[in-house]
């Protein structure tokens, strides 16, 4: 097979970007690579909350970088109405899509200060956009029944915020490319190398997609394939799988969940949140821990985890419900938390990765920015994030323990820690110090690395290779540049 573009990942910002592509340009020739289960991919596990205010931190605005990116997914959210407008323009009716518009935000004190910080941060920035919310009563939520200990302290609706069915969209978006210039490659990608003025793609049944060009839009597996070629990939921040677990459920019979409900971010995760799906099940979700390498099976551990706070936190009759699926996708992490857009020094190679918890929410302004340079455009929006670049400073060292040391606080609350009475959270706090500390001057790392990657050195199996993971990431040519 040989195309113009070979698109290596079938997930919603490949998706997206071929359909940008062809709606600017409908005689260019695309190949989307991927198996159609897409095992381990973000965007089959997500639950497609389209929300930038509910994903808001204390470190949203922290620095000027993060600040701009902050303002790609208030675009984004700008745009999604008449992105499915533009769709349902296209297919037939059975096809149509509906984004089911209203957020609620319960903020209740199962985790740590951090995720007060983040609904206070939240609404400054709803007050300072002029974005509508409203403070609720929690008890009119529809399908929330949360047990008493652990109501609310604070409950607001976000109507301008909403989720969509991640599945039927791609499902949708897939059906309309096919009638396009457009050939899906249900088969998994072994590598990429140039060849003559262009690319080959080898895949797994032995056959070869060439190319002019070729993008990387494979999340957190884009790694795999920059690692066969470490003369490029050594310029670029390294993405590592942040491993989520979701579930689907059966609804409480006579009292369904209609809309989104969710609790700020948490600790090194997006915070809780149930999400109602078109087919009438709901989604829960979802968990978050940065790990070495892609994981495909969920772990038992962790669904009991969500599946306990779901139970306590949204509603006891979901102990009744029946589990439907539970699903492992992995979220692509820069190491910097910034993401990947743009041409590579291998003319005619893009990269679209790093997205983290907000690729399908912010797909449809991605897909415009690298089909504009995929096409030799005028770009719409400037970006610093070009593939091959320095680290991104959001935090000193120092800022980054002391982030780090809440979130592992939080996350302590959040699995049921109670601090013995001959002693303090403090006294918990004073040890994990001097440990992080320790763990920073041995690697000689002054980078102020994210407490999500530095959970892992708590979580992984393998210290030794956490270890040789910061060194590779964080020291030689990955040089940060100046805070």
């Amino acid at each position: 097979m040989t195309v113009d573009l070979a698109i290596v990942g079938n997930g919603i910002l490949g998706l997206m970007t071929a359909y940008e592509l062809t709606n600017k340009d409908p005689n260019l020739s695309v190949a989307i690579i991927g198996p159609a289960n897409r095992e381990g991919g973000a965007s089959q596990a997500s639950g497609a909350m389209l929300g930038c205010f509910g994903e808001i931190t204390g470190l949203t605005f922290a620095t000027e970088q993060a600040d701009k990116r902050f303002m790609m997914a208030y675009d984004a959210h700008k745009r999604w109405p008449g992105v499915v407008d533009q769709l349902n323009s296209m297919v037939p009716a059975e096809h149509q899509q509906e984004i089911n518009q209203g957020t609620f935000i319960v903020l209740n004190p199962c985790s740590g200060q951090i995720e007060s910080d983040s609904f206070r941060e939240m609404l400054a920035t709803l007050d300072r956009l002029n974005e509508p919310y409203e403070e609720i009563d929690p008890r009119i939520i529809e399908g929330f029944n949360p047990n008493e200990n652990l109501r609310p302290l604070r409950s607001i609706v976000i109507p301008n915020e909403g989720s969509i069915d991640s599945r039927r969209f791609m499902s949708v978006l897939r059906f309309l490319l096919e009638q396009r210039n457009v050939q899906f490659v249900d088969q998994k990608a072994l590598g990429f190398y140039q060849e003559g003025a262009g690319f080959a793609v080898d895949l797994e049944n032995s056959d070869t997609v060439q190319s002019e060009k070729c993008l990387l839009a494979a999340g957190a597996y884009t790694q795999h394939f920059l690692d066969a070629h470490p003369d490029l990939a050594d310029r670029m921040p390294r993405i590592l799988p942040g491993v989520g677990f979701s579930t689907n459920l059966e609804q409480v019979p006579g009292n369904p969940i209609k809309k989104v409900i969710r609790t700020p971010n948490r600790a090194g995760a997006c915070g809780l949140h149930v999400v109602p799906q078109s087919d009438g099940s709901l989604y829960l979700g979802a968990s978050n821990d940065v790990y070495l390498q892609p994981q495909t099976l969920p772990m038992t551990g962790i669904v009991h985890f969500l599946l306990e706070c779901g139970i306590e936190q949204i509603n006891p009759s979901l102990y009744r419900s029946q589990l439907l699926t539970t699903r492992t996708g992995n979220r692509p992490v820069s190491t910097d938390g910034f993401p990947l857009i743009g041409e590579t020094s291998w003319d005619g190679l893009y990269v679209l990765t790093g997205t983290y918890r907000d690729g399908f929410h912010k797909s449809p302004v991605l897909a415009q920015m690298i089909a504009e340079e995929i096409l030799g455009q005028e770009a719409t929006r400037q970006h610093d994030y070009q593939p091959e670049r320095s680290l991104i400073p959001t935090l000193s060292k120092e800022e980054s323990i002391k982030d780090y040391l809440a979130h592992l606080i939080a996350a302590y609350y959040e699995h049921g820690w109670r601090p013995p009475k001959i002693s303090d959270q403090e006294a918990t706090r004073r040890v994990a110090e001097e440990k992080i500390r320790a763990f920073y001057d041995k690697h000689g790392v002054e980078y102020g690395i994210s407490a999500e990657i530095l959970l892992m050195h708590e979580l992984d199996s393998k210290p030794e290779q956490v270890a040789a993971l910061i060194k590779n990431c964080f020291l030689g040519n990955k040089v940060p540049v100046a805070l």
